[in-house]
């Protein structure tokens, strides 16, 4: 599993349990997956068993031995192209969910993307992620995670990547089921089914 470690990377951020009090749980209940769009507007969600998921909350940052204050910063989706550890180009998309409850973490969830990179650079185009290549990775606060297969590969849908006033948008859609792992990389039985899922990012790379 060395290249989920590589991709959520991209969307991992110095963090510590405490939040300074801060408590969002109340719009966390009322979180939604955001609308499809095409502008470059830095979302991403989806249904997971028919729940709602995106990019939320706040991570608690800086601190003793960082060197600058400790502060909140919100959760950001995140996006690049870059190499996994075969060599292989790949663009991902990355986001995080982080709920706090009176300073806190009572949820803390990553999840990403990773879509092949052609030699045209563009995207646009349909994308069969399964774990030995390109891949959909999420991840939960107790550690367990879940990888798309190649038995049962998320699709993956780009219907936007251009380049506008310098900046690179890539939006598209995904879907599929996601199956368990232990840490020590051994499959499990249970599985999460994803669906509704979108994402609209815009970079200057």
């Amino acid at each position: 599993m060395k290249k989920f470690l590589l991709g959520a990377g991209i969307i991992l951020l110095l963090a510590q349990c405490k939040k300074d009090h801060l408590n969002d749980t109340a719009q966390a209940a009322e979180l939604t997956v955001p609308a499809f769009t095409e502008t470059g507007a830095n979302t991403f969600g989806t249904y997971v068993d028919d729940k709602p998921w995106a990019n939320f909350g706040y991570q608690w940052i800086g601190g003793l031995y960082s060197g600058q204050p400790a502060h909140n910063i919100p959760n950001v989706v995140t996006a690049g192209p870059g190499v996994d550890d075969k060599g292989d180009s790949l663009y991902t998309v990355g986001a995080r969910l982080t709920v706090t409850q009176n300073g806190k973490v009572t949820r803390d969830e990553t999840m990403y993307l990773e879509i092949p990179l052609p030699q045209s650079h563009n995207l646009k185009g349909i994308h069969q992620l399964v774990t030995v290549d390109y891949m959909l990775g999420y991840r939960i606060m107790n550690d367990q995670s879940y990888f798309s297969l190649i038995r049962s590969p998320v699709t993956v849908t780009v219907y936007q990547d251009t380049i506008i006033a310098g900046k690179r948008i890539v939006s598209g859609k995904f879907h599929g089921m996601l199956y368990g792992y232990t840490n020590l990389g051994a499959p499990l039985t249970d599985s999460v089914k994803l669906n509704g899922g979108v994402f609209d990012v815009g970079t200057r790379d």
